[in-house]
């Protein structure tokens, strides 16, 4: 093949890479079954991250064991393949500018099926309309194979419907799926309330306030689409949260809302998304992970136009 051929060739990759990452410039929105990462199959929802997977593959080792025992599924049939969760197509730099600070982004939800995640309990959540769709059992949640320590999630979630008033929950620096919560760390989008699941420290099993430093923000409506990041450093135990409501736009510019500081915090874990009550619906679609962290000073979103 000529070299003219190949260039060629190199924009058609990039510019399809480019196109599926709805949080890099000029990115169309939403995952499809074909798209950036190798379709049904789920590039990153399937691939094992920088710091290990959790209980998948050949290696998933004893908590793979403890999950099967205690009747935790695996949500996928291709999750155990072992490709780091920032190589492949879709962790192409793609023809993007460099200055686009999106292009780390890898997808782990892939929009078409639930490779790469495990549900406790079985069956709890579906794929409705290109969004994870809780299926509403009180304290269920769905968490990665992959682990990471530090990481940046850029996602967009909405409550659909919840007799409680609760708001959705995201669930980081818990490695135990035996235990409500993975024993971790709540926020929840898009207004960053926190809550302490770890069981010791003094805010174990209440809010940690003390830790937090509440930023305001703008008033968003639980019940649309809102884009949030979530921005962690395993080694200082801060973690950063912002959100915006995206309407019908592709991408939002962020509002930073909450930041939470404990040295004694972080760990390896996977991350998660939880059901907190019996009848509460949410949904989270265009997932996209980095780690490890290009950036790990500056929130992306609020950055962005």
């Amino acid at each position: 093949m000529n070299l003219s051929r190949l260039a060629l060739l190199a924009t058609l990759v990039a510019a399809c890479s480019a196109s599926s990452n709805p949080y890099r410039a000029g990115g169309t929105g939403g995952m499809t079954a074909t798209s950036g990462g190798g379709g049904a199959s789920g590039a990153a929802g399937s691939a094992v991250g920088p710091d290990g997977g959790m209980g998948g593959g050949a290696g998933g080792g004893a908590m793979g064991a403890a999950g099967g025992r205690l009747g935790e599924i695996d949500a996928g049939a291709d999750a155990d393949r072992s490709a780091d969760a920032r190589t492949g197509d879709a962790a192409s730099d793609g023809g993007v500018p460099s200055a686009d600070a999106g292009a780390g982004l890898v997808p782990i939800f892939n929009g078409s099926n639930l490779d790469g995640w495990i549900q406790v309990p079985a069956g709890s959540w579906s794929v409705v309309a290109g969004a994870m769709h809780s299926l509403a059992p009180a304290r269920g949640f769905i968490y990665t194979r992959a682990t990471y320590g530090d990481f940046r999630m850029v996602f967009t979630s909405r409550l659909v419907a919840d007799p409680a008033a609760h708001l959705p929950c995201v669930l980081f620096w818990g490695n135990s799926p035996t235990v409500d919560a993975l024993a971790g760390i709540q926020v929840q989008p898009p207004r960053g309330y926190m809550w302490d699941y770890r069981k010791t420290g003094p805010t174990a099993g209440q809010s940690p306030d003390r830790y937090e430093t509440r930023l305001g923000g703008p008033a968003l409506n639980d019940m649309q689409w809102s884009q949030c990041e979530i921005l962690t450093n395993r080694a200082a135990g801060t973690m950063r949260f912002a959100c915006c409501q995206v309407g019908t736009n592709t991408r939002c510019k962020g509002v930073e809302i909450v930041d939470f500081k404990d040295p004694t915090a972080g760990i390896v874990a996977p991350v998660a998304f939880q059901v907190h009550n019996a009848g509460m619906i949410e949904e989270f679609k265009d997932v996209y992970l980095e780690s490890p962290v290009a950036d790990p000073t500056t929130l992306i979103t609020t950055q962005w136009p």
